[in-house]
């Protein structure tokens, strides 16, 4: 039998081995097939399914309101982060937080091509003059002086001395350069700050 979705009308089989055009071993729950001009194939193993989606969450205590990361004014600075407080439960099925972090480079990184990312930073900035901006970039070139900005945003820094909480999500995607290089977050400021109670979470959408 054929998989012709007109014959079903909205009834999909629930056993695959009903269909004679399907080439899938050992389907699992979650498994995408898709039409590859000749018979329906599980391209899970693409990257595809629902079990291939999922978040990581991690958080720095390293940087702290007694001992912060410090920003100097109008400066490119990488955003330093160290993943001591991991969440990976519910990470894509197969992959841990390493898969989508490389710690020792401050570098988000994707196992796959073509992979679409909802991606969160949070942090505390505090500011030493008044009514200043930060700048928060996503960059996927190989440093502060090779950049390759794929997505920025502007916050106030409103009060000298108190901290403002920063909080920046954006869609990014998996292309070739993000795959080859993984992407930085890199601060710059009219101001000196001091950065710290730093968190990320990285939520796999395709």
């Amino acid at each position: 039998m054929s998989l012709d979705l007109d014959k079903f009308y909205g009834v999909i089989p629930t056993d695959l081995s009903e269909l004679d055009d399907v080439n899938i071993q050992s389907p699992s729950i979650g498994d995408v097939i898709q039409w590859d001009g000749t018979e329906w194939v599980n391209v899970t193993s693409n990257g595809g399914g629902i079990n291939q989606l999922g978040w990581v969450a991690l958080t720095d205590s390293t940087y702290t309101s007694g001992s912060p990361l410090s920003i100097l004014s109008g400066v490119d600075t990488v955003l330093q982060f160290n993943a001591d407080s991991i969440i990976d439960t519910y990470a894509p099925n197969g992959y841990t937080y390493l898969d989508f972090f490389d710690a020792p480079n401050n570098r988000i990184t994707s196992p796959i091509l073509g992979g679409a990312y909802d991606f969160r930073v949070t942090f505390k900035c505090t500011p030493s003059a008044n009514s200043r901006q930060l700048n928060t970039k996503y960059s996927i070139g190989t440093g502060v002086g090779s950049q390759i900005v794929i997505d920025q945003r502007s916050s106030e820094l409103r009060t000298s001395g108190t901290p403002s909480n920063i909080s920046i999500t954006s869609l990014v995607y998996s292309l070739s350069t993000f795959l080859t290089n993984g992407m930085e977050i890199i601060l710059n400021a009219n101001t000196n700050c001091d950065v710290y109670d730093i968190a990320l979470v990285i939520n796999r959408t395709s």
